[in-house]
């Protein structure tokens, strides 16, 4: 029997600029707890550029240990900060949420 791989992608909420132009730190919602723990899960963060935009996705890693009977997860998301290297300064380029294509806001240095 195959499994298959479910993607979740999040929607990232706001972004900061550091002083360099060249590293996005942005925001987003996810597990209180690392994938070390059950319910919890792991992140990484990407960014793909344009001339006109950077779009940063961010992907989910559930945790793999199981529950034990009549046990649940709390459905409860903090934020989480994660920080990307962009290969050219953002410039004027607008940086855009993967779901809708919206535009996310960003803070300067």
């Amino acid at each position: 029997m195959r499994r298959l791989a479910l993607v979740v992608i999040f929607s990232v909420a706001s972004s900061r600029l550091h002083a360099d132009s060249k590293k996005l730190t942005v925001t987003f919602f996810g597990a209180p707890e690392g994938a070390d723990k059950a319910c919890g899960e792991d992140y990484t963060v990407e960014a793909v550029e344009s001339e006109l935009a950077v779009v940063v996705i961010v992907q989910r890693h559930p945790s793999t240990i199981s529950l034990g009977p009549n046990q649940g997860c709390a459905l409860v998301a903090v934020a989480h900060d994660a920080t990307v290297k962009l290969q050219d300064v953002l410039g004027e380029r607008a940086v855009l949420e993967i779901k809708q294509g919206l535009p996310v806001s960003v803070t300067a240095p």
